[in-house]
Order: structure tokens, then sequence, then C-alpha cells
């Protein structure tokens, strides 16, 4: 029976997979919600008023955006609509992309003893994902009735969503803090970085230390491990040595 390192380089091409279906559904919410916003004849622009605002971000955090402006109220919350939907596939293809990584982890040898690693990234990804559901659902809540009354519970939600993508982060640059080759333990620095801003974001309520942990410091560190994946899925294994 093959053994759990024997199939590294199939764990790496899930990885990748997982990272392309990541990259894929991340592209469409902004997509969504620019088709929906951007009604013929209108005046609306989504980018100016919507996505360097980082309003789904805000909205996270349980600020709201003016509903009185350019662009009607009703624009804007077709647009928070369609994000959401497109959200839905985001959220299951980024916590299969973290227990991607405690699974490939865990097929080098990195990660040991494995299976309590792999129990752990399956428990944060199950988390993860059940808490943006959540989190989308009563922002979907506060769609449905026009913006007239905001769950308290969003926060909660969206601090359990990102805690656990922090406590992945974190414990993921342990392993890299680890590592045989003193070049790879610099992979630690952005996955560390990326749980602080979270952490911090959260503390604090700042959506721009949410933003800065999210949208650079994770996608660095994601970005590291896709390529530490490539070089697995594509190192040949020496004669009479184990591939590390």
């Amino acid at each position: 029976m093959p053994k759990l390192r024997d199939r590294k380089k199939l764990f790496a091409a899930a990885l990748m997979i997982a990272f392309l279906a990541t990259l894929v559904s991340a592209y469409r919410i902004p997509e969504a919600g620019r088709l929906a916003y951007e009604t013929p004849g209108s005046a609306c622009h989504f980018k100016e008023d919507v996505a360097k605002s980082k309003w789904m971000l805000r909205l996270e955090l349980g600020e709201t955006p003016p509903l009185h402006g350019p662009c009607p109220a009703s624009n804007l919350f077709s647009a928070l609509g369609a994000m959401l939907d497109a959200d839905n596939f985001f959220l299951i293809a980024y916590s299969a992309l973290n227990l991607s990584f405690f699974l490939f982890f865990a097929a080098i040898g990195w990660a040991r003893p494995p299976f309590p690693w792999i129990l752990t990234g399956a428990f944060l990804a199950l988390v993860m994902l059940s808490a943006d559901r959540w989190e989308n659902s009563y922002i979907r809540q506060w769609i449905d009735s026009s913006g007239t009354v905001f769950p308290a519970w969003v926060f909660i939600a969206t601090a359990v969503k990102w805690g656990a993508i922090a406590g992945a982060s974190a414990l993921l640059g342990f392993l890299y803090l680890r590592a045989p080759q003193r070049k790879a333990r610099l992979v630690a620095v952005p996955a560390f970085a990326a749980a602080a801003l979270l952490v911090a974001g959260l503390a604090g309520r700042c959506w721009h230390w949410l933003d800065w942990g999210s949208s650079y410091a994770l996608v660095v560190f994601w970005l590291a491990i896709l390529i530490h994946s490539v070089i697995v899925a594509v190192e040949q294994k020496p004669r009479g040595r184990d591939q590390v």
C-alpha cells in the first residue's frame, strides 16, 4: 500500500488545482459586482464606488456604506448580492486550498506526525468555510431588508472566519520556520505577517489591516507555497535518497 510520502506529487498537483480554482473564483467576485452595479444608462462606477472602498470587507466589520449618493441604493444592493453569490464558490475554493496546504506538507514529510496536522487542517478549513457561509447569510439578511437592520452576528462570523485563516497561516508558517533549507524559512515571514495583520484587524476592527493581511501578506505566502508545490511536482528524486 503506497505511503503518504509516495503521493507527494499527487498532493502537489491537488494544491495547484485548488490554487487555480481560488484564483478564478476570486476574480469572479468583483466582476459579478461590476455587472450588477453598472446598469445601462446609469452613472454608477463599480471600481470607484465599491471596489476601491472595500465595502464588502468593511461590511464584515459592521460598517455600512452610505445609501444616498449619485448611484441608486438598489444598484449597490444588487452588486453586493451578486458578490455574495460569487463568494459561495470562492469560500469553497480557498477552504479546500488551505486543506491542501496541510496535506502537501504532510506528504513531503514536514508536518510530523502527519495525521494530527491533517486533522487540524481539515478542522480549520471546515471552520473557515462554515463561518464564511454564516457571515454571508447575515449580510444577505441586511441586503434583503434594504439596509434597515444590520445583524450584529456578522462580526462574530467574520472573526471566526479570519481567525481560522490566521491560525492556518501561523501553523504553516511554523512549518516553514523549521524547514530543512534556510532559504525556505524566509517564507515564514509573510505567513506570520498575514496572521498578525488579520488578528490586529479584527481586534481593532480596522479594515485596512485586514486588507493588508489578506490582499498582500497572505497572497505572497500562498504564492510561495504554490511555487514550493511546483518544485516538488517537477523535481526528480535522486536514486537512493528521499526528496525533501
